[in-house]
């Protein structure tokens, strides 16, 4: 029964965004319980992912980068799009749409890193390269991580935001926000995954519990959506003149970052699970550690940070449709085309 419902994660993924819009929309007492159930469920999301990798591409990915060459491209690429393309995608589509000020520094903000745990729930639902994936999720975060100061001392005079205040990097680079951040979004659950992995090898059910841990991540990832539609619909009825400027914005990127991630992946020939791998987290960015920097280094600016909250509600239809087209292709190969998890 299990199996059966999450073969089709897309429809899942659709029955939560509009579930989680109504809950939203007609009884908004439910916000506070959505809101607070939502950081425990993308825990629980990345523990499931790194219970059901392969333990030695994760423990050892140099080597394994070094030993399969192959891996190697997709790794580079995402990197490169998602540092170095990205940010001028988001130059060129914020400056052209959005006003001077603090929505377009918003959006900024939204658009330019790479989510670093959903991006392998959405990858493992269309049958994506998940292990390579697990390598990118260190070094994307430390890149973030690393030119978060760097852009918010540049951003106020890009973005024309220049009554919004910046925090100086070192300030950041030491904070007990940035820390506590990613220790509980990625370094928590996924020593949590790997110990359980361990843990659990002896055991008779250890593949039972794998199997059934992997067949439930599209199910986690529907009740993160559902939250986040529920504790953050609200938002778009409050200014909806700068809201359906967000919402605008924010889709032409995600167009043009996914023809940007197909026809990388074309050129350089990558085979379709690192091209679902690569696609995916050129889409998938990462509004939860946005959010959470923003707040604690721009408290005297909410407008910000809301911008970062709705950009979220165009990333998971996007990422929805992504996942169903990635899937049509996927049945469209031979049978004999693997696809790493």
């Amino acid at each position: 029964m299990l199996s059966r419902i999450t073969e089709r994660p897309t429809a899942l993924f659709l029955s939560a965004i509009g579930t989680g819009s109504l809950m939203g929309a007609v009884i908004p007492a439910t916000t506070p319980a959505a809101d607070a159930l939502t950081d425990p469920l993308i825990v629980i999301l990345v523990t499931q992912i790194f219970f059901t990798l392969r333990l030695p591409p994760l423990l050892s990915p140099a080597l394994t980068t070094l030993k399969n060459p192959g891996s190697t491209p997709v790794v580079l690429a995402a990197l490169l799009m998602n540092f170095v393309a990205i940010p001028v995608i988001t130059v060129a589509v914020t400056s052209l749409v959005l006003p001077p000020g603090p929505l377009q520094l918003g959006v900024f903000l939204y658009c330019l890193f790479p989510c670093t745990d959903w991006f392998l729930g959405f990858t493992r639902a269309a049958d994506g390269d998940t292990a390579v994936g697990g390598l990118l999720i260190p070094l994307q975060m430390a890149a973030q991580v690393l030119l978060y100061p760097v852009w918010l001392g540049v951003l106020p005079e890009l973005t024309g935001a220049t009554e919004v205040g910046t925090t100086g990097a070192s300030t950041i680079y030491g904070s007990p926000e940035v820390t506590s951040t990613l220790a509980f979004y990625v370094l928590i659950p996924a020593c949590a995954g790997i110990g359980l992995q361990v843990l659990s090898r002896r055991s008779r059910m250890a593949r039972w519990a794998r199997d059934t841990a992997d067949d439930l991540v599209p199910v986690t990832l529907a009740a993160i959506i559902m939250c986040l539609f529920t504790g953050n619909v609200s938002s778009l009825l409050v200014r909806p003149a700068d809201t359906l400027l967000i919402l605008v914005t924010v889709f032409i990127f995600f167009v043009a970052a996914y023809l940007l991630g197909e026809g990388t992946a074309r050129a350089l020939g990558l085979p379709y699970p690192e091209k679902s791998l690569l696609v995916i987290t050129t889409s998938a960015r990462n509004a939860p550690l946005m959010i959470a920097l923003t707040s604690a280094f721009l408290p005297e600016h909410p407008e910000v940070t809301a911008v970062l909250a709705v950009g979220m509600l165009v990333e998971f239809p996007h990422l929805c449709t992504v996942t169903h087209l990635l899937r049509r292709q996927c049945r469209s190969l031979p049978a004999t085309v693997s696809h790493t998890r």
